[in-house]
């Protein structure tokens, strides 16, 4: 018998499964780092981001729009989740159901940085202080 092929009488191997894994959304892998929208601190996210939890640095809500990954301003409901509801406040925390943390934004960082850095460059560019 060659090296796996099967005997008439065996079955094959079950896969084992992560009982915690089939709770888990499949389009995310668990654990998952993400970072807060607000400073940039990277956040290794729980099996679920509750909805008062906040960022250890700035006291940021995590459970927010702007940290979800279905986060889209060309959207409707700047949300790519068609059945989510409207949230008025993107940065305040809410009880969205299809919330999932953005691992984008760990790639991304803080906005508000990346401008600054920008700015600072342009300005050495030209000699201005």
């Amino acid at each position: 018998m060659k090296l796996g092929e099967l005997n008439k009488n065996q079955k094959p191997a079950a896969r084992e499964q992560d009982p915690q894994r089939s709770r888990r959304p499949d389009s995310v892998d668990w654990p998952m780092r993400f970072s807060c929208f607000k400073c940039g601190e990277q956040i290794d996210a729980p099996e679920r981001v509750m909805s008062r939890d906040t960022c250890p640095k700035c006291d940021a809500d995590l459970h927010c729009c702007l940290n979800c990954r279905f986060y889209d301003t060309g959207r409707h409901n700047h949300c790519a989740e068609t059945q989510a509801e409207w949230v008025r406040d993107k940065e305040k925390a809410n009880y969205c159901d299809y919330f999932q943390p953005n691992p984008v934004l760990l790639a991304q960082g803080p906005a508000s940085n990346k401008n600054d850095e920008a700015r600072t460059r342009f300005d050495s560019l030209f000699g201005k202080s």
